[in-house]
């Protein structure tokens, strides 16, 4: 009987025991519910917990290429475990300290701020380190050149001690298309070329000189001129009235004078103002001058089209 009493009281301690790690488990996995359920949730909004800040921030993305591929990423001046193209994903928002390296080339750093809910795309050109050079094959002295591609297509233009070569521009191919010698000073003071109607002008503050390239591959020499002599300083020039002037702004104005034949020389604008701009539209044939306002301390922009001109003139004669 005693031992029934016994088996009895043990199985109702058992029973207890079973109730209460029921209830401890339950209150467990329901405090972890209470608590883990609203970070899954907010994780699944694509909040994170941030622990600088003790709360819950929605978190951004940085989307990174580059050329070439395969860069390497360090953030915060850790090295991630990716390269590009990637995606950084559920980032803090605040300012990440970024660099991009690539062996052969120069390291790419930048900041960028990460913005909630946002991407940022970032596309970066790596630029190689130079490591030598490639030299033209010819000893001559150069002292000046300019990139064309126009009349003979993509070309260079060198000016030498030697006279004028062209040459493709992978530096094959050397021609030379005049032996004139413009001089150390004169060639080293060349602003600008221009390619026009098969001639090419070249220019500096006192002169501008032409080449016809008509006689180009026809004659062993072809024949530099000088097409204009300046007055003052030549600040820029350029072709207009159907490619047949320069419309030449010095110091002193706007002048158009005629390729073929330099008596003819017509001052269109006075312009005195040390500080006024002029360029000259060939496609319109319009002048634009930025110049002082008269009676006025202010620069204003100014237009003046010759075609409209030239058609009024050409009506009125035919009036009268």
């Amino acid at each position: 009987m005693s031992a029934v009493f016994v088996r009895k009281g043990v199985v109702r301690m058992e029973e207890q025991r079973y109730l209460s790690l029921r209830k401890f488990f339950f209150w467990i996995f329901l405090s972890l519910f209470t608590v883990f359920t609203p970070m899954i949730v907010f994780y699944s909004l694509g909040y994170k917990l941030d622990v600088r800040e003790k709360r819950f921030l929605k978190t951004g993305t940085i989307s990174i290429k580059t050329f070439p591929e395969n860069a390497q990423l360090l953030v915060n001046n850790s090295k991630e475990d990716k390269l590009t193209p990637c995606v950084l994903t559920e980032l803090m928002p605040r300012i990440y300290d970024i660099v991009l390296e690539k062996e052969g080339f120069y390291p790419y750093q930048f900041y960028q701020e990460v913005k909630p809910s946002a991407v940022a795309t970032i596309d970066v050109v790596l630029v190689p380190k130079i490591e030598g050079m490639q030299k033209v094959r010819f000893p001559y002295n150069t002292y000046k050149f300019f990139l064309s591609k126009r009349l003979l297509g993509e070309k260079i233009f060198l000016f030498t001690d030697q006279g004028i070569f062209l040459m493709e521009k992978d530096f094959k191919n050397v021609q030379r298309l005049s032996s004139f010698d413009i001089g150390l000073a004169a060639g080293q003071s060349l602003k600008g070329i221009i390619e026009s109607n098969n001639r090419l002008l070249f220019w500096n503050a006192d002169a501008v000189w032409m080449v016809n390239l008509s006689f180009f591959g026809q004659n062993p020499e072809v024949p530099v001129t000088v097409v204009y002599t300046a007055k003052d300083a030549i600040k820029n020039v350029f072709v207009g009235l159907k490619e047949q002037y320069l419309i030449v702004y010095d110091g002193e104005g706007v002048l158009a004078s005629d390729i073929n034949n330099s008596d003819a020389a017509f001052t269109v604008l006075s312009l005195r103002e040390k500080d006024s701009e002029v360029f000259y539209d060939s496609g319109t044939e319009t002048l634009y001058v930025r110049r002082m306002i008269p009676q006025g301390q202010s620069f204003s922009l100014f237009k003046v089209e010759f075609l409209p001109l030239l058609q009024e003139k050409v009506r009125n004669e035919k009036v009268f």
